[in-house]
């Protein structure tokens, strides 16, 4: 049986951008979204409290296409190819990724929309714009960790909060809020701090600026 060791590959990229953001004197925090992923598209935020990304993780290029199988993922493609202004928003803050094996594994990036927003992963979707992936976004993770922190990929809160209110909203959670969860970086004992919404994570991290460099949330199962 051939495992997909997802999981795996967010860890591996997370301790990366961990020790990055140590060197730099920069605070990560990075949230599961548990099981908000299948209406915002994604598994993971990751935040320096300045910029933001959603990103989906799969284990390998080939399980790319397992979101061809999503029907909020094509209603999104395909509302994305209509609206210009909602489209700028996500290729600035969400992202797929995946890893690569050569000699050794990496971990690959794309923006989402030009990875996945095609007719080669949605067949059925005739109307949609790309015949095939744009892979000419594709960046390696430590490119994406060195703009990210240098603020040069990522959105602000304000677009950040703004995308993914309408991803809440296209999938039938209009007015809803993103909960999510951080370890607290300031306590010695397990302490987990619960947020019912962005803006109060926000707040919290601008007011609590971590002594650490990483903050991260459990993973669901």
């Amino acid at each position: 049986m051939r495992r997909k060791h997802e999981q795996s590959v967010v860890d591996a990229f997370s301790n990366q951008f961990a020790r990055q953001a140590t060197d730099r004197g920069r605070a990560m925090s990075r949230c599961s979204l548990d099981g908000q992923d299948s209406i915002l598209g994604a598994d993971y935020i990751f935040t320096t409290t300045t910029n933001f990304a959603l990103v989906e993780f799969k284990y390998e290029e080939r399980d790319i296409r397992a979101e061809g199988n999503k029907s909020l993922r094509e209603r999104l493609c395909l509302l994305l190819d209509d609206d210009v202004s909602r489209r700028s928003q996500s290729l600035k803050c969400h992202y797929i990724a995946w890893s690569k094996k050569r000699q050794q594994r990496s971990v690959v990036f794309n923006k989402y929309y030009p990875e996945v927003c095609n007719k080669n992963i949605f067949p059925q979707a005739l109307q949609m714009v790309q015949d095939e992936g744009d892979i000419t976004s594709r960046q390696n993770a430590n490119e994406v960790i060195d703009k990210f922190l240098n603020g040069e990929i990522g959105s602000n809160y304000y677009t950040f909060k703004q995308y993914t209110n309408w991803l809440l909203s296209i999938g039938g959670h209009e007015g809803s809020t993103v909960e999510v969860m951080l370890d607290n970086p300031d306590s010695d004992q397990l302490e987990i701090l619960d947020f019912p919404s962005l803006e109060l994570m926000k707040n919290w991290l601008d007011h609590n600026r971590p002594n650490r460099s990483v903050t991260y949330s459990t993973p669901s199962p």
